[in-house]
């Protein structure tokens, strides 16, 4: 590439960032750090109704908690600021007043009663909805006066009629519509703010972009800013357009699993080098060996993305982390966990990370089942009514007798202690080790049982056993 790539992440701040925006910002990342590009994080605040100061915050929140530095930005500035397009409204006025001089846009009087009229009547014909043109060719004096009058009123684009639209897509390939499909788009609303499609395709030259990797759902988008880049005599960025995400059953994803966000994946116990990772193989064969973004930028290239939609694999995520809490040394999983555990930080917390490290998937779980050791369980009536057993009184009372009389405990005390009572009650099994688990964890599965006692401590697996036998004669 001759030209220094520059590519942008612009996001709206109306609400958190989720799994397809961000996965959007993470291949426009990689791409510019594989290439030494310009990752530019830009603001599309134009919709005044729905953007809010605390949303943009968390934009900037979300990318340094995934670890995804950008080299100009609101916070940062640049070469080419403002980066919020809230105040660059000046850029978009001079870009509609001089497509509006060329006779590429025109001002539109219809009010949103008609337009709404409008579409019922094409829905009602089985016709797609479309702007009719109405406003497209008023006489030039009936314009200037409803101008002068203070008519509300919209800018569109006057869409050529006849002819097609073609680019190379950098994912899809060779990409064309007839215009005769395309309406004329509004450029500006009514209350005078610039829309996503005019103000996009003015900062991208202005700003020098020369790529823009986004949704497949932009397509549609695409088409009409290749006009506007044509009608201002600019050469348009190559842009590329990301398979969409869809969920495990190959079905669109349902709001519950569109809107999740990536501080809701966090919050469930997810650290970023997971996320990452997984967001980068939702339309890329990302390398396995890959473990951190500057060895998946190193392995970026963008034609190698995937046409055919991407599963979400919501489970070989949760796969990915407890693959993390195994893999991890003991000083990472304690700094990952601190964020769960709060002000509660047990004693022996590296004996317990370990005793449940094959046990979590998420760090979510694993903080909820150490806090969990500490208390001691409660047994409903099914478990109750196996504890009766003669069978798992006996296991049970032999344990205690074995433990009461050794003169240590640790896991290899526990072990023989638990051989001790299954020799003596000649219990096996399912029959031997589920009245223990029951008694020492409230469960009938979990950590290997001496490891789970020697970590309670001979003290506290007494007063457990004790308890469950008492339970037993309630």
């Amino acid at each position: 590439m001759t030209d220094p790539v520059r590519v942008r992440f612009a996001p709206s701040p109306t609400g958190p960032l989720h799994i397809g925006n961000t996965r959007a910002a993470l291949f426009n990342y990689l791409f510019a750090r594989r290439h030494g590009g310009v990752f530019i994080l830009r603001i599309e605040d134009t919709d005044t109704t729905r953007s809010e100061a605390r949303y943009e915050r968390q934009i900037y929140d979300t990318l340094r908690w995934l670890k995804m530095d950008w080299d100009e930005a609101p916070d940062v500035g640049g070469p080419f600021a403002p980066y919020r397009q809230s105040e660059r409204r000046s850029y978009y006025r001079d870009a509609v007043e001089k497509m509006i001089a060329a006779g590429n846009a025109y001002p539109c009087f219809c009010t949103a009663e008609r337009l709404d009229e409008l579409k019922r009547q094409q829905a009602a014909a089985k016709l797609p909805p479309r702007y009719d043109g109405r406003c497209r060719d008023l006489p030039a004096e009936e314009r200037q006066a409803r101008l002068a009058a203070g008519e509300a009123h919209t800018i569109r684009f006057r869409t050529p009629r006849f002819g097609e639209i073609e680019f190379r897509d950098l994912v899809r390939g060779r990409v064309k519509v007839a215009l005769k499909n395309l309406d004329d788009f509004i450029m500006v609303r009514s209350n005078g703010d610039p829309g996503f499609i005019l103000a996009g395709a003015v900062d991208d030259i202005l700003m020098k972009i020369t790529h823009v990797l986004r949704g497949e759902d932009h397509l549609t988008n695409t088409h009409r800013q290749l006009l506007i880049f044509q009608a201002l005599g600019s050469p348009p960025p190559a842009f590329g357009h990301l398979p969409l995400i869809v969920g495990d059953d190959g079905k669109p994803l349902s709001k519950r699993l569109g809107d999740l966000g990536i501080f809701d994946l966090r919050d469930q116990g997810y650290v970023p080098e997971v996320l990452t990772a997984h967001m980068a193989r939702l339309g890329w064969a990302a390398p396995a060996e890959a473990r951190n973004l500057a060895e998946l930028a190193a392995a970026f290239e963008v034609e190698t993305l995937a046409k055919k939609p991407a599963r979400l694999g919501l489970p070989d995520l949760k796969h990915s982390q407890a693959r993390w809490i195994r893999r991890a040394t003991p000083d990472q999983r304690a700094a990952a966990l601190r964020p769960f555990l709060g002000d509660r930080q047990p004693a022996g917390l590296d004996d317990r990370l370990a005793l449940f490290a094959e046990e979590a998937g998420t760090l979510r779980e694993l903080a909820e089942k150490i806090a969990a050791l500490d208390v001691p369980p409660d047994f409903d009536a099914a478990e109750l009514q196996l504890l009766r057993t003669t069978g798992s009184r006996d296991v049970l009372n032999t344990l205690v007798a074995k433990i009461e009389t050794s003169a240590d405990f640790d896991a290899a005390v526990m072990t023989a202690a638990i051989a001790a009572a299954g020799e003596r009650t000649a219990a096996k099994g399912k029959q031997l080790y589920q009245p223990i688990r029951l008694a020492l964890q409230g469960d009938l599965h979990g950590p290997e049982l001496a490891q789970l006692a020697a970590v309670l401590g001979r003290g506290e697996t007494l007063t457990r056993l004790r308890r469950a036998l008492a339970a037993a004669e309630g």
